[in-house]
C-alpha cells in the first residue's frame, strides 16, 4: 500500500503532496524535509528504491523514487507492495502528464 506520495522539484519545492494514512501535519512536514533532504543528496543515476532504514516514515517501508527532467515522484510504501509495480505507477503518471501538459517538468 502507499503511505506517501510527493512530487517536488529540484529546488525542494512541493509540488504534489498526499498522505494516505492519518498523519499529524507537523510530522508530515517533517517527513517531507528528510525525503527533500534525501533527494538532494541523490544523483539521477542513484537506484530507485530502497528500505527506509533512517525511519523517514516507518523502518518497515520502502521508499521509491524516480527522477524526470526537473521533478521528483516520490513514494513510501509498505514492505508488501512491489516497487517495480511502484515505478511503472510513476511511468504511467508522467505519461498522463506529459499528454496533459506536453511536458512534465520545471523550465
Amino acid at each position: 500500500m502507499i503511505k506517501v506520495f510527493l512530487i517536488v522539484n529540484n529546488s525542494g519545492k512541493i509540488r504534489i503532496r498526499r498522505f494516505y494514512d492519518e498523519v499529524e501535519f507537523a510530522r508530515q512536514q517533517q517527513i517531507e524535509q528528510k525525503l527533500i533532504l534525501l533527494t538532494s543528496k541523490l544523483s539521477p543515476n542513484s537506484c530507485n528504491f530502497f528500505k527506509d532504514l533512517d525511519g523517514i516514515y516507518d523502518k518497515k517501508c520502502k521508499i521509491v523514487m524516480r527522477f524526470f527532467g526537473t521533478l521528483y515522484f516520490i513514494a513510501i510504501i509498505d514492505e508488501d507492495e512491489s516497487e517495480l509495480g511502484v515505478l511503472d505507477l510513476i511511468q504511467n503518471i508522467v505519461d498522463l502528464m506529459d499528454k496533459i501538459f506536453d511536458n512534465a517538468c520545471e523550465l
